[in-house]
């Protein structure tokens, strides 16, 4: 898999790169930016972000790089919770080790 990319998209320079670490930081930055009618582009691992049409304009690219772990795994009640930026294949590296798989 490729890296992304966030210094651009489609040509389109995000004005600037936000990568919160906590829930409460992604809550406060969207509360402003929505205030002041900013654009903001949502990238998990960044390889999708050349599907669609191209943005006429990024004030924000949100890049969730540092939700990339597990939350929560309780193996004896088969839930998973992770992060949004986690990649199936560490998921199932992790089930693994208890013998359950996600299908």
């Amino acid at each position: 898999m490729q890296n992304a990319n966030f210094s651009q998209i489609d040509g389109v320079i995000p004005k600037e790169v936000i990568a919160p670490s906590l829930v409460s930081e992604i809550q406060n930055f969207l509360d402003h930016a929505v205030k002041k009618k900013m654009s903001i582009i949502p990238a998990g691992n960044g390889s999708k972000l050349s599907i669609g049409n191209p943005p006429g304009q990024i004030d924000f690219l949100l890049t969730m790089k540092k939700f990339d772990k597990v939350i929560e795994y309780i193996p004896d009640d088969l839930t998973i919770t992770v992060g949004s930026r986690m990649l199936l294949k560490d998921v199932q590296e992790i089930l693994a080790d208890n013998n359950q798989l996600l299908p």
